[in-house]
């Protein structure tokens, strides 16, 4: 496998307009290239549940049902998405630690 781009293209799916927005200007912001989905991203960043046939690895953002890549928490913050994305980019599964998993013990 070849390595993971320093700029990823980065699809965003969202469930309305003004979410898409927010996500993909925080995508820009990190460096990425935000692209449709029909152009061959290296992942997609989600806040709704997409199905089995996307191109490339999501990062879904919340509680979405599904098979997904990467799962992170509502209150995750730019560098942990821009980690994410990078980490399913890699072939890596990423999952956002539970609240009660947070302390040793």
């Amino acid at each position: 496998m070849s390595g993971v781009p320093s700029r990823l293209r980065v699809a965003v799916v969202a469930s309305d307009a003004p979410v898409r927005s927010r996500l993909a200007a925080l995508v820009a912001r990190s460096g990425h290239e935000v692209v449709e989905l029909t152009a061959a991203p290296d992942a997609i960043l989600t806040d709704r549940a997409i199905d089995n046939s996307v191109p490339a690895p999501a990062v879904a953002i919340g509680p979405v049902e599904g098979d997904i890549a990467g799962r992170l928490r509502p209150d995750a913050t730019a560098r942990q998405i821009d980690a994410a994305l990078r980490a399913v980019a890699a072939g890596l599964i990423v999952r956002a630690p539970s609240p009660q998993n947070r302390n040793f013990g």
